[in-house]
């Protein structure tokens, strides 16, 4: 069958695209995993074969990508117990706000 030269990409341009190393995706063609023409260096996969496997790789696509998820959960953390904080910190002055405005009644 043939395909459109721009339709096809080489075993590292769909590594990258999937942000896997070439070597994990060579081992996906020899499993069946993800369909290739070609043999040897000469390997092209489909691009929407490539974007098509994507949602069912599991962990990060690119090596600092878990760090950066890492990060991002701590800075939430801390946002939400800062805020928890300020909530705590409304709801008392609003106590004592009513305490005194009832008393002054």
């Amino acid at each position: 069958m043939f395909m459109a030269q721009e339709d096809m990409l080489t075993v590292r341009e769909a590594a990258e695209a999937l942000g896997v190393s070439d070597r994990s995706l060579r081992r996906w063609i020899a499993s069946g995993l993800l369909n290739a023409e070609g043999s040897g260096r000469k390997r092209r996969v489909r691009l929407s074969d490539a974007y098509a496997l994507r949602p069912t790789l599991q962990g990060p696509r690119r090596p600092n990508e878990l760090a950066e998820l890492r990060g991002r959960c701590d800075e939430l953390r801390e946002e939400v117990s800062r805020l928890e904080h300020a909530l705590a910190e409304e709801r008392r002055l609003n106590r004592w706000l009513s305490a005194q405005t009832g008393r002054a009644a």
